[in-house]
């Protein structure tokens, strides 16, 4: 069956995370890079809940709209595992196409990207999450190699390039972990800092977009998804630690940007049982199936900042494509939470005077008509974590 319109659009918004990644890039991460990546008060091993089961905290917010909106960085984390590589090769011509639009839209977008993988890559001896790589031919006027900027010409050429450089079925690439790579590349770039990556700057919208065909740990945690009727061993059923989860990363990038940061998560994923079901009989080259999952732990971080999700099914990645920029535009008039707020404790103002102009989608709120520059906003709400 052929996924749905609505599906289709929503696909755009997550390509371009699989196709940026290249794993054999030199990469820029340092070990106190790396070390800093837990928060304090974070054990980064074994079960995790979102809610204490507290009293709900009262979050304040006020800033003023700045002049410049038209920035954003984009990471693409692409899981790199033995099942992806025919979905890896759809992204190679659609790719430049897409950054053309970001540049040529009328916000005149100000854009730069870089690429990680979903798992942890052998860094001088030691393993790390969230490393960024190289681009393949691709020979910066300034800055590092990682680091893609608006302006490069042969976009073509250098997404080609990359995604053939990027493989499949790498050692360790089995334990697919996009949300826990984005935790930690967050701080692989914090901005303002000297030292660090510069794939993240000042005042820019943050949008990270996966590619994958299973989900964070392959299952989400949920030991009942493992398929023993595919030889799926039930051992490699992991518990998601707390930078797999996506109420996590939404603090990370509140911690690490900002509180208005606009943040907006994109999946490109088996977003239903009917993708499930093709991936699962679909054979690699060697004629070997291997299971797939849905993307769940993906799709929820997706709708949790109003991001878009789609379908890895997809025959052609490029209608998904336009959606994703228009979802990184419509992110210029809206801002990203730090929670879904509890219901009826969110209180909006615009230079002191009170709005319903705007509509609420998980930790995303977008005005119905954009702020202008100068105007404060000013908003209250409660947080049940």
């Amino acid at each position: 069956m052929a996924p749905s319109i609505s599906v289709l659009n929503r696909l755009c918004t997550l390509i371009v995370s699989v196709f940026l990644l290249s794993s054999c890039g030199n990469v820029r991460f340092n070990a106190g890079t790396a070390e800093k990546s837990i928060d304090p008060g974070i054990t980064d091993t074994g079960n995790t809940t979102t809610n204490n089961g507290g009293t709900p905290r009262s979050v304040t917010y006020s800033s003023v709209v700045p002049t410049n909106l038209n920035k954003v960085d984009i990471l693409l984390v692409i899981d790199d595992s033995g099942s992806m590589k025919t979905d890896q090769l759809k992204l190679a011509n659609k790719l430049s196409g897409f950054a053309s639009q970001l540049e040529n839209s009328s916000a005149s977008m100000d854009w730069q990207m870089c690429v990680t993988v979903t798992r942890d890559q052998l860094i001088s001896s030691k393993y790390y999450w969230g490393a960024s790589v190289n681009w393949v031919g691709y020979t910066p006027v300034s800055g590092p190699q990682y680091v893609l900027k608006k302006g490069t010409t042969g976009l073509n050429d250098i997404f080609t390039r990359t995604i053939n450089a990027i493989g499949a079925g790498v050692p360790g690439s089995g334990d697919e972990r996009g949300i826990k790579a984005a935790y930690h590349h967050f701080y692989n770039g914090e901005p303002g800092v000297a030292g660090t990556s510069g794939c993240y700057r000042k005042d820019a919208a943050v949008a990270v977009i996966v590619i994958s065909d299973e989900d964070e740990r392959s299952v989400g945690g949920d030991c009942k998804r493992i398929k023993t009727n595919m030889n799926e061993d039930p051992a490699s059923c992991l518990p998601l630690e707390a930078a797999d989860m996506p109420s996590t990363l939404l603090t990370q990038a509140k911690n690490v940007f900002g509180t208005n940061v606009r943040f907006t998560f994109n999946s490109i994923v088996v977003a239903d049982s009917t993708c499930e079901k093709i991936q699962d009989e679909t054979a690699d080259s060697n004629g070997v199936k291997a299971p797939s999952h849905q993307g769940l732990k993906y799709i929820e971080m997706s709708k949790l900042t109003n991001g878009g999700i789609g379908s890895i099914c997809e025959d052609d990645f490029s209608t998904n494509l336009n959606i994703f920029k228009d979802k990184i535009l419509n992110s210029l008039s809206s801002l990203t939470l730090e929670c879904s707020p509890v219901a009826s404790s969110l209180s909006v103002s615009i230079n002191n005077v009170a709005t319903t102009d705007y509509t609420l989608s998980g930790a995303n709120l977008k005005f119905n008509n954009a702020v202008v520059e100068g105007k404060t906003i000013s908003m209250t709400y409660k947080c049940n974590q």
